[in-house]
């Protein structure tokens, strides 16, 4: 430190920074001070006095004086005949240092910090005459300046944060000063009752304040473990005590543990520890305090009272309760005995468990609660997080989750409908996972994928021989799924042929293989998923009414993405994730540009398109963000047809059939659906073909590429959709008949 200390004085001399000066060397005369060199610690003071002199500083020049004040006691308490008979730079040098020299240095420090408030000085400059007082057997200054000290510090104490207070009293020796100053309050006699009003009032004071603390405690900690640490230390502060512990109640009655333990320097007990039989049975079972001024002689506690080092002297103890329920104990014990304990330890020590009492309960409840709310708030996020792949917080991503709910729920079949892309085999499975069939297997197949001459063979099973390559048993994927869910994407491209086998088993619930003529029973939940209108394909004679509505009874419909437009920033950011994921957590951004045409974009290949849209545009950006030239063609060019009026834009989509540059599904009727354009330009599409036909729909189907197959699922959409024109408007009038 001196070391050290020299340097910053080097420093700030060569900068001429007086202020920094002065507080450097009183910071070496205080540690030169300690070291015992006397004369250099004198020295540097002079040093200082003259520098704050100088800035006309009063709290440096009250420093200034305290240290040369207690400088002056220590020389002259050293007996040292050569260094009193003169002290460089002192205006009286010649004339041998006596101790009022000291005292006069001391009272121009204190009087001098008097006005600014500054009472870490004055309580120190008080201290040290009162111990010079002390010394001269002048009981009454003494005594005076021991209570103005004794103030100074109860005063800084009041001002001083709770947690903050360790390091306050153990600083400049604090705690052990004001020990001594009690002591002397207390102990110094007085013509009548001075010194018990005193001492009284010291002890008030001091009680007063340690409850103010405890109460600031119960207000203001919430968490147990920081408020039994703060419990603890006041009241082994207010009582005097040694170490201090707190009991709480196990879930068994007979069961406590040692929750906290501390010691007066603010040391944990980290020693097993365990009440005795004699104590728990006074003041746990019974609820009465026990309290013992020397315990070694006190007939209720005969024997050991803690398994910690070291035998108590003396103890308190007592129950901490709340509406009659004890919870815990709290004990403080020291080990030298008394020859009676003072009241107003014992009042303080009542107080505190009352206090305590209450803080300690709330802080427990507030524990249990905040326990509790956190299993609710894991419980709701748990299954919250089992909906997981429906990313989003729109009204219809939110609907989608409480109809998965709803089906989870129940035991009968499934149908998901929607468009392709949109996510209909994430949905089946988190209807799985939440379904009381989750511990079995989920097996997902596509019947596009099967040949007409192998679905009977991979649904059903076969028996060994039953055909040509047929050379073991096998059982089908119905089988396969026994116990669990069994999903079928795209029902509508199953053969027709066994279309009418799958209705049976779903009634029956049992499957016979192919070759075989028993039949086994099986236990599945059967998910259908399809993008198709189903209506549509019975309408056509290619899926069975029957098997329709069997798997209707549960129906979940998967919006497209064109409904849920504010999901997609949620989207691009778990697809952004994802591929980031797969690429060592290497983020990308899109820049505002590319998500303004994202979220313009109409998607017909709905969130399947978006994930491949994002995958591509990560891979393509070089940088880390993702911009408008990264996108796919398809997403940079404008779909709003803003350029063009409606009239202009329907007149655009006749030429470009009629030039066999694409037919009407595909240039009117899907954009028209992905709400590219409004129904006005599929009635001017409608109605010019209706012109050159002459009023005919037929011959304007043909003209617009529609096949004759078709023809009634078309009028259908035109009506359906407010599209449908009276023909009759379009046939021209015959010179002689009239008919239109």
């Amino acid at each position: 430190a001196v070391k050290r200390l020299y340097s910053l004085d080097r420093k700030v001399t060569r900068k001429h920074w007086p202020y920094q000066m002065a507080i450097i060397k009183l910071h070496l005369s205080e540690v030169l001070l300690k070291e015992g060199d006397l004369d250099a610690a004198l020295m540097h003071s002079f040093n200082a006095l003259r520098l704050a002199r100088a800035m006309q500083s009063v709290p440096l020049m009250s420093y200034s004086h305290l240290l040369l004040g207690i400088l002056y006691s220590a020389i002259c308490n050293t007996g040292d005949c050569d260094a009193r008979a003169g002290v460089r730079g002192r205006p009286n040098g010649r004339k041998p240092l006596e101790l009022e020299d000291a005292v006069d240095e001391l009272r121009t420090s204190y009087r001098l910090i008097e006005e600014s408030g500054h009472r870490e000085i004055a309580w120190r400059a008080h201290a040290e005459l009162s111990a010079i007082f002390g010394s001269l057997q002048d009981e009454t200054r003494q005594l005076d300046h021991a209570r103005a000290a004794y103030d100074c510090l109860c005063r800084m104490e009041s001002r001083t944060p709770g947690k903050l207070l360790p390091a306050f009293w153990n600083a400049f020796g604090r705690n052990r000063t004001k020990s001594e100053l009690s002591r002397l309050i207390g102990s110094v006699p007085d013509d009548g009752a001075g010194s018990e009003i005193a001492l009284s009032s010291v002890q008030d004071e001091d009680q007063a304040r340690i409850l103010f603390r405890i109460s600031a405690a119960v207000n203001s900690e919430r968490d147990l473990d920081g408020l039994l640490e703060e419990i603890l230390d006041n009241l082994l502060q207010g009582t005097g005590m040694d170490r201090a512990l707190v009991f709480l109640k196990q879930d068994s009655p007979e069961s406590w543990k040692a929750a906290k333990g501390r010691t007066r320097r603010k040391e944990l007990l980290t020693t097993a520890v365990s009440i005795s039989p004699a104590v728990l049975e006074e003041v746990g079972r019974r609820g009465n305090p026990m309290l013992s001024a020397n315990v070694r002689e006190d007939p209720r506690l005969a024997g050991e009272i803690l398994t910690i080092p070291g035998e108590p002297g003396r103890l308190l103890c007592a129950p901490l309760k709340v509406s009659g329920r004890i919870f815990g104990l709290l004990y403080a014990d020291h080990p030298q005995p008394l020859d009676a304990l003072n009241e107003s330890v014992i009042n303080l020590f009542a107080a505190f468990c009352n206090l305590s009492a209450i803080a300690i309960d709330n802080s427990i409840v507030r524990q249990q609660l905040v326990k509790e709310k956190n299993e609710l708030e894991r419980y709701l996020h748990e299954v919250r997080e089992e909906y997981s792949e429906i990313v989003g917080a729109s009204v219809a991503a939110e609907a989608l989750r409480d109809r998965i709910a709803v089906v989870a729920a129940s035991p009968l079949d499934v149908l998901i409908t929607g468009e392709s892309g949109t996510g209909k085999e994430l949905v089946a499975r988190a209807i799985h996972r939440t379904c009381r069939r989750s511990t079995g297997k989920f097996l997902a197949v596509d019947c596009g994928s099967l040949s007409d001459s192998l679905a009977e063979a991979e649904l059903f099973g076969y028996r060994k021989g039953a055909f040509t390559g047929a050379l073991e048993n096998r059982e089908g994927l119905l089988e396969a799924a026994h116990g669990g869910v069994l999903f079928l994407d795209e029902i509508s491209n199953l053969p027709f042929r066994l279309q009418g086998m799958f209705l049976r088993v779903l009634e029956e619930r049992e499957v016979r293989r192919v070759g075989e003529t028993s039949s086994r029973k099986i236990d599945i939940q059967v998910i259908a998923a399809t993008n198709r209108d189903l209506l549509n394909e019975i309408e056509e004679g290619r899926f069975r009414e029957d098997l329709f509505y069997r798997l209707k009874k549960m129906e979940v419909r998967v919006p497209p993405l064109r409904e849920r437009l504010e999901d997609i920033p949620f989207l691009v950011q778990s697809f952004i994730d994802r591929t980031a994921e797969k690429e060592g957590g290497r983020l990308k951004k899109f820049s505002c540009g590319a998500m303004a045409l994202l979220d313009k974009y109409p998607y017909p290949g709905n969130v399947r398109e978006l994930l491949n849209v994002v995958s591509g545009s990560y891979y393509a950006a070089s940088g880390s963000t993702i911009d408008v030239k990264d996108l796919p063609p398809e997403i940079r060019d404008d779909h709003s047809d803003t350029g063009s009026t409606e009239s202009e834009l329907s007149a655009r989509l006749y030429r470009e059939i009629l030039d066999g540059k694409g037919n009407f599904d595909g240039r009117v009727k899907n954009p028209f659906l992905d709400h590219r354009f409004g129904s006005s330009v599929v009635r001017g599409v409608v109605q010019r073909a209706l012109k050159d036909s002459e009023g005919r729909y037929r011959e304007a189907f043909r003209r617009l590429g529609i096949p004759g197959g078709k023809y009634a699922s078309t009028m259908q959409f035109l009506k359906r959709n407010r599209c449908y024109l009276d023909f009759r408007l379009y046939r021209k009038k015959e010179s002689e008949g009239g008919m239109e």
